[in-house]
């Protein structure tokens, strides 16, 4: 198209995503349930399903909010991590396609193609969905081979092999990013300020396992995890009526059993080096499939209950609706967080009219934030590649935040960043480019720095805010 790749990631693509989502979970729903309320009812979990934290921050705070006050983000929040939406997308587009081949006996190769496709790329938008998607088609795997039933592996076998093609290349810089550690989602969440804070309950936890009385002890685990299922679930919780349909053992409800399994013990059994939290991504799936069974558990009390079930239906949306209200304030604000200036953006276009090479740009300062009144200028906002992504040029270190959660070793080139930027000695400046490959330095002027012949740069770019230097031939 010739529409900016801005305006479609940040204008077109979040109306398209949110809309399929909202299409695939229609469709999926009505195919699962055989209901058009269910389908209906699992569009309003989908959109507008919250945590029971607004409780908490009524009392407390006397007011709404506390979306993630047992950890998990809720359904509004879903665009603001594009591939967690992306990803969405393509798990129900996946176990629409699932369904459809291991109930209906439909093993066509049309179907089972595009299932490799979207289930095989799954891994690379987010890892988490597709280690729980690979987890669960092995574990159907297993169960159909001892019931003499093999062709489960025309899927399982190239959406691994898919998989790891997409994956391995580039997380091989990556280490091993999982540590085990036992129910620290659950201990954070309970002694944190800033989210449950109960600290009589952290209390009870260490008495209990410093003073050897392993019954209370247990019994404060047992509590906070269930206050971590129940607060983030909110009023999904009612989707436990649903789950009886999930007892006829067939591959689907294998897969779906294992994978809610698989969702709920990874986030409370392990942690992420360089990011603890990040493992409660695996549960926001959890919580997407509990949006069906929400959903199909509504449409039960109606048909069983009338005019009680309806009422019961009202209450569950009053009482959900809280959290995406207040969240929705937040994302609608009198004035955007962050901006780039007309300056910056064009030198980032001069740069970009360059020829290919590696940029140089100064370390995100976090001093700065501070500095600023909102709107921030982006620079100053958070550590990010945008200066890469909108002069499409390679930067040698930048976004560190996502290379601490990927375990890349990153800490020697933000040393040899500094050390450029210093330019005390040209012969170690020199030296630090030439290993880096480094063509261009991108840098504000606020911050002083300047090069001279001695450094082999030659100034090719200055307006008010912004000077670009370059290796010199």
């Amino acid at each position: 198209t010739s529409i900016s790749s801005l305006d479609l990631y940040f204008r077109f693509f979040p109306i398209l995503i949110s809309l399929s989502i909202g299409a695939l979970t229609f469709i999926l729903a009505k195919d699962w349930f055989k209901s058009n309320s269910t389908a209906t009812l699992s569009l309003f979990f989908i959109y507008f399903g919250g945590s029971f934290g607004w409780i908490l921050s009524l009392f407390k705070n006397r007011s709404l909010g506390g979306e993630t006050t047992f950890w998990a983000q809720q359904s509004i929040s879903t665009l603001i991590n594009p591939p967690f939406a992306i990803s969405i997308l393509l798990f129900l587009a996946g176990l629409l396609l699932f369904n459809i081949i291991i109930n209906q006996k439909q093993h066509h190769v049309w179907r089972i193609a595009p299932l490799i496709l979207v289930w095989g790329t799954l891994i690379e938008f987010k890892a988490y969905v597709g280690i729980l998607v690979l987890g669960s088609l092995t574990f159907v795997s297993v169960v159909e081979i001892l019931k003499r039933n093999s062709s489960i592996l025309k899927i399982i076998l190239p959406t691994v092999i898919l998989s790891m093609l997409v994956f391995l290349p580039n997380n091989s810089g990556g280490t091993t990013l999982l540590v085990f550690s036992p129910l620290w989602l659950i201990h954070s969440m309970v002694d944190s300020p800033d989210r449950l804070g109960w600290f009589r309950l952290s209390l009870a936890r260490m008495s209990g396992l410093e003073g050897g009385n392993y019954l209370k002890f247990l019994g404060t685990e047992c509590l906070g995890t269930l206050i971590f299922l129940v607060g983030n679930l909110g009023t999904r919780i009612i989707g436990l009526l649903a789950l009886k349909r999930l007892f006829l053992l067939d591959g689907f409800n294998i897969f779906i059993i294992s994978f809610l399994i698989l969702s709920v013990l990874l986030p409370l059994l392990f942690i992420q080096k360089g990011a603890n939290f990040n493992t409660i991504q695996f549960f926001y799936y959890f919580i997407l499939i509990f949006n069906f069974f929400a959903a199909a558990s509504l449409t039960l009390l109606i048909a069983r209950f009338k005019k009680i079930g309806i009422l019961i239906c009202l209450v569950i949306f009053f009482l959900t609706i809280p959290t995406t209200w207040d969240i929705l304030q937040h994302y609608l604000p009198d004035r955007p967080p962050a901006r780039i200036s007309l300056k910056e953006l064009e030198a980032l276009d001069f740069l970009k009219s360059q020829p290919d090479g590696v940029v140089l740009s100064s370390p995100f300062d976090p001093i700065l934030n501070k500095r600023f009144l909102e709107p921030r200028p982006l620079f100053a906002y958070e550590t990010t590649a945008y200066v890469g992504a909108l002069s499409k040029k390679l930067e040698y270190v930048a976004d560190t935040v996502n290379l601490e959660i990927l375990g890349v070793d990153y800490k020697g080139r933000v040393q040899a960043q500094k050390d450029i930027l210093a330019a005390k000695e040209p012969t170690i400046v020199k030296k630090l480019i030439g290993e880096g490959n480094i063509s261009y330095i991108y840098v504000h002027k606020f911050k002083n720095y300047d090069f001279d012949d001695r450094f082999g740069f030659e100034k090719i770019f200055e307006n008010e805010e912004v000077k670009i230097f370059k290796t010199a031939p």
